[in-house]
């Protein structure tokens, strides 16, 4: 066998593109993006040849440079093996709206309280005294040349807080970087549409099947709290029988585990909403989703649905709020 046919299939999977704002090419392939660009899960398990192949697609359709700090392949452990996600960097946001004849500057900054007199106010940047104020989110506007209203975001600071890591050193940098990609991606969706911060992801830890069983039967009972006794009884039962006939379909499937998805569903259907009205809830308050695009459960991505699963007490609040149920009363 020659030297020339052991390079070739190795060759084959090489990719050249150039990426948004640079002159020269760039070359991407399995070995380098497993070396370079992949980041490794906490379990040491590195990006398979199939999932190299997809970050290295993705960065040639979004035109992204790993090597200049654009996007990562970022690894998390779950109970079905290693998962790998392409997050993009903040500075790959910046990039593109520095380079668009649109773009007409941006502002931003964080939401907080102050303590001594629980007024709500925006300071504009990420400085803030601790002692003086507790922060609640991260604000931004977005203008546009072509637009005569710019775009607006505001975000809770408990939606993407995680409880380690740079979250806790600099919360106030964090949520405002959040809340000016958003408003970014919905200011210039052809530009931006599809690229995620990492801040913006909610990672799971590894989850047991008994855990996760008992974290849906906790969910159907955290609901029924605010519920008159004879009505808890009954939305319980009836959220349970939800529950089982599910399970009873997946299990004829030869399916003994539900999977993110039909979680998420689970969440819903069992807290008495329809997919319509989790749509909705989703598209206002995690645009980043797409959920206007889904047309049923099944298509949420798996990453997209273990977000609402970790946050599955905000889900079911938030759509209490926007959707109240009638009050039963009992007879």
């Amino acid at each position: 066998m020659t030297t020339s046919a052991l390079v070739k299939p190795a060759e084959a999977k090489a990719m050249e593109y150039i990426p948004f704002g640079a002159a020269d090419k760039i070359r991407l392939t399995i070995d380098i993006v497993k070396k370079l660009c992949c980041v490794a899960t906490s379990q040491g398990h590195k990006c398979d040849d199939l999932q190299a192949t997809k970050f290295m697609m993705m960065c040639q359709a979004q035109r992204l440079n790993p090597f200049a700090g654009d996007a990562f392949l970022i690894g998390y452990d779950t109970n079905k093996g290693a998962q790998f996600s392409l997050i993009t960097a903040h500075q790959a946001f910046l990039k593109r709206a520095e380079s668009s004849e649109h773009f007409d500057g941006m502002e931003s900054g964080i939401i907080v309280r102050v303590k001594e007199t629980d007024e709500i106010k925006d300071i504009e940047g990420d400085f803030y005294i601790p002692a003086e104020v507790e922060i609640l989110g991260g604000w931004a506007v977005v203008h546009h040349k072509g637009h005569k209203i710019p775009t607006r975001r505001r975000l809770r600071l408990e939606r993407f807080a995680k409880k380690f890591g740079v979250w806790q050193d600099d919360p106030a940098g964090m949520i405002c970087k959040c809340a000016e990609a958003d408003a970014l991606r919905s200011t210039f969706p052809t530009l931006m549409g599809g690229l995620v911060l990492r801040d913006e992801i909610i990672e799971l830890e590894p989850e047991s099947p008994t855990k996760r069983a008992s974290r849906l039967v906790s969910t159907v009972v955290e609901e029924t709290h605010s519920l008159p006794e004879g009505a808890a009884v009954e939305e319980t039962r009836s959220a349970q029988e939800k529950t089982d006939s599910a399970a009873k379909v997946r299990k004829t499937d030869n399916n003994p585990l539900p999977t993110f998805q039909e979680e998420v569903q689970d969440i819903v259907v069992g807290a008495g909403f329809t997919f319509d009205q989790f749509q909705k809830y989703a598209d206002e308050e995690f645009p980043a989703v797409q959920a206007g695009s889904l047309a049923g459960f099944t298509d949420l991505t798996q990453q997209n649905a273990k977000l609402f699963i970790r946050a599955k007490a905000g889900l079911v609040a938030g759509l209490t709020a926007m959707f109240p149920k009638p009050e039963k009363v009992t007879p």
